[in-house]
């Protein structure tokens, strides 16, 4: 039984994935620096079945349903886990019926372009590699027949990248619409003077025990990222 389910309010490229990863550790899970590497399948997995499951918003309560007796099956009764509110909002409703739930929104505004080059630098142009079958198998469902072709057409030439997967444009969504705690992606992402201070406030309202080996682990990671997002575009504008 889920006993608290901390839900990670985001657009993409936030950290989101990462962050709720971070949190989860707290309960005793193992803090993965990169997610698209190395997912947490039950972390990801409402996220991840939106992206192949038909009509999600009909499905969404039974597909939760399910989630719960992943967690259950897994012994998982405290965990964090990242969801695209802003696409639909009306979901906030249904999961704090179903689990003891705290939302958290991370706040981006002034850093939209920032965010957008860090999703499109780690996501959007990532080249799928032998690595990532699993994730390749996994997305092929969302697609015809004739697009699977293609696609692993492009994956045997080693052409394929994660937007050919799940095509449209590249766009970070909508401001999260969740209104219960809210942290700004400055301060755990990009000025760590602040990190400290925002994570002990984060923790107090959240009711955890802080814990300041898996902080400065964030901390390390997220400077790391910081400077490789900074030659990226150093490379776009050359």
């Amino acid at each position: 039984m889920v006993d608290q389910l901390i839900v990670v309010d985001y657009v993409e490229g936030s950290g989101g994935e990462f962050f709720a990863n971070f949190l989860s550790a707290h309960f005793g899970s193992t803090l993965i620096t990169n997610t698209q590497r190395n997912p947490n399948f039950l972390q990801k997995w409402l996220n991840s079945q939106s992206l192949v499951v038909k009509n999600w918003d009909q499905e969404f309560r039974k597909q939760l349903i399910e989630f719960q007796d992943l967690c259950n099956s897994s012994h998982v009764s405290r965990l964090a886990i990242p969801y695209h509110l802003y696409k639909w909002p009306h979901h906030i409703g249904i999961i704090s019926e179903m689990f003891p739930t705290r939302f958290i929104k991370i706040n981006v505004v002034g850093y939209e372009h920032t965010v957008l080059s860090d999703f499109e630098r780690k996501i959007w142009f990532r080249k799928m590699t032998k690595q990532d079958v699993g994730e390749v198998k996994f997305l092929l469902q969302r697609l015809d027949f004739a697009q699977q072709q293609i696609v692993l057409d492009l994956y045997r030439k080693q052409e394929l990248i994660f937007k050919d997967l799940v095509g449209g444009n590249l766009v970070i969504g909508d401001s999260p619409p969740t209104r219960d705690i809210e942290i700004f992606y400055k301060d755990f992402f990009i000025d760590f003077d602040c990190t400290v201070d925002a994570y002990k406030k984060l923790c107090a309202e959240l009711e955890i025990i802080p814990n300041f080996t898996l902080l400065s682990e964030l901390i390390d990671r997220n400077k790391k990222n910081w400077q490789d997002l900074q030659s990226y575009l150093i490379t776009c504008v050359t």
